[in-house]
């Protein structure tokens, strides 16, 4: 399917269906809802830059992908959701949201990421609900700003097997409203410089690799309760103020 730059004025629905080979919508403009839900992807998928402005359903979507390099399995970087985005239980390979604008609520509830996932430099303008997602290989969210509700509990975050990256990162993330990690499960985890302007919750969290926490700051309560650090915490200039 080649559709780049198109207009689509009318509801799209694709549920159930199977593309054998590569979807690209890159800079198309879906004026009404699109429902992609328990559709299958087996080649490589792109809406990059492309603007949705009704409710977009890509619920127990199935995706994969020809390659092996990051953004080319399914890319939505730089693509603006006007109205609620449900990704609930998709199954992604290798996937790009970075540089997205969530402008209503975005739902990635238990949401399977087997490949590495990057959301860096996303705006989530409401609740973002990754609860209990799991990311299986590296998840990046540098420069992620939660004007709302970060919702991360029961989330379990695998990492990669390559020893340079961080198995996940939120570094200059910022959370104006509460983040809630309550039961999330970390290895390496990164969350250098970040700023929380409401509570942090990581409640019953588990890090069980490094956590880096250098430079955080974190304006709201703090509730640690309970949760277990498996390997060193890094909090130096750390600032907590609640």
């Amino acid at each position: 399917v080649e559709a780049a730059g198109a207009v689509v004025t009318r509801e799209l629905d694709t549920s159930e269906a199977t593309f054998e080979q590569d979807v690209h919508f890159d800079g198309a403009t879906f004026e009404s809802t699109v429902t992609c839900d328990e559709t299958t992807f087996r080649e490589d998928t792109t809406f990059e830059d492309a603007t949705f402005r009704g409710v977009v359903n890509f619920r127990n979507a199935t995706t994969s992908g020809s390659s092996h390099v990051l953004a080319d399995h399914v890319s939505f970087a730089g693509a603006s959701f006007r109205d609620d985005a449900h990704f609930r239980q998709t199954d992604f390979q290798y996937v790009t949201f970075e540089e997205c604008a969530f402008e209503a609520a975005a739902d990635f509830e238990h949401t399977n990421f087997r490949g590495d996932s990057v959301f860096d430099g996303c705006v989530f303008d409401r609740v973002a609900d990754f609860d209990e997602a799991r990311f299986f290989h590296d998840a990046g969210f540098k420069g992620v700003r939660f004007r709302d509700l970060a919702e991360f509990r029961g989330v379990a975050f695998d990492g990669g097997s390559r020893a340079t990256s961080d198995d996940v990162t939120f570094e200059n993330a910022v959370f104006e409203g509460e983040a809630d990690f309550k039961l999330a499960r970390f290895r390496f985890a990164d969350f250098k410089s970040a700023v929380c302007r409401g509570e942090l919750v990581l409640d019953r969290a588990a890090f069980d690799a490094r956590a880096e926490c250098h430079g955080l700051t974190v304006e709201g309560t703090t509730d640690l309760g309970d949760a277990t650090f498996g390997a060193p915490a890094v909090f130096e200039e750390a600032r907590f103020e609640g």
